[in-house]
């Protein structure tokens, strides 16, 4: 027979065990709630800011369409990329910013009136974000590159065969705690870029061709600028109408990179 004494010693063991064993799982089960909760609290975080990313993106859109519409709106605006402010002499040093699109208003010049050929007075300002907007409204401002806090919109794109970046100015957004982001945009100039799919009617039929129609025709620029670039490209084909995107050039014509011809070349100039 076992002493009482015993018994109770033994008891007093069994609880410590079961007690540190239940102390154990306690803090599994508390070390695995909260890396459960510091997950979903990362992943709420992500979630918040990639939805205030969108955000910000969807206001840079709505803020260069709004650009586009009041300056270019009106039929008497014209439009140019930065790059005609350049040297175009080989060798000759660069802009900072040479594919900024700029506005110009139309000469309205009278019979009476002298001519202003000077590209400053009819100037309008330049399609880019910028945090400091009154400087977009000199015509110099290209040449200088004076965004404060720039961000590449565009980069590893070439045009003529160098490297050419495109770059806006940050726009700080308010939001709580500063959390508010910035946003950035840059509208480009299609309209300055070689057209790709251009259908000559004229060159597909041929047949009972007048010289009055063949004058015509060579004033027109037609499919002869994309085959000046490329000889081998199938212009004015039917498989040149099917192209919708740059990457499709590829698909036309071996050699052709997409992204070398970014800034000269374009599917939808319209």
């Amino acid at each position: 027979m076992i002493p009482r004494i015993h018994r109770i010693r033994h008891r007093k063991g069994f609880a410590l065990v079961v007690t540190l064993t239940l102390l154990v799982m306690i803090t599994l089960l508390a070390i695995g709630l909260l890396s459960l909760s510091a997950g979903e609290i990362r992943a709420s975080t992500q979630g918040s800011h990639m939805a205030n990313a969108r955000a910000n993106a969807r206001l840079s859109l709505m803020l260069s369409l709004g650009e586009l519409q009041r300056e270019l709106g009106p039929d008497q605006r014209i439009s140019a990329v930065s790059g005609i402010l350049g040297d175009p002499r080989p060798g000759a040093e660069g802009l900072a910013n040479p594919m900024l699109t700029g506005v110009w208003d139309s000469r309205r010049e009278t019979l009476e009136d002298r001519p202003d050929y000077g590209r400053e007075t009819s100037f309008r300002r330049w399609l880019v974000s910028s945090a400091d907007p009154d400087a977009l409204v000199g015509a110099e401002f290209p040449k200088a590159g004076g965004f404060s806090d720039p961000v590449t919109l565009v980069g590893g794109r070439r045009m003529a065969g160098q490297a050419v970046e495109v770059r806006a100015g940050k726009v700080p957004l308010p939001g709580t705690g500063g959390g508010g982001g910035a946003c950035a945009w840059w509208v480009g100039d299609e309209g300055a870029k070689g057209y790709t799919s251009a259908i000559d009617t004229l060159e597909r039929d041929p047949g009972g061709l007048s010289v009055a129609a063949s004058l015509q025709r060579s004033g027109t620029p037609g499919a002869f600028g994309m085959k000046a670039i490329a000889t081998d490209f199938p212009a004015n084909t039917a498989d040149s109408d099917k192209v919708l995107t740059r990457e499709q050039l590829m698909l036309l014509m071996e050699g052709i990179d997409a992204g070398e011809w970014f800034h000269d070349l374009t599917p939808y100039s319209r």
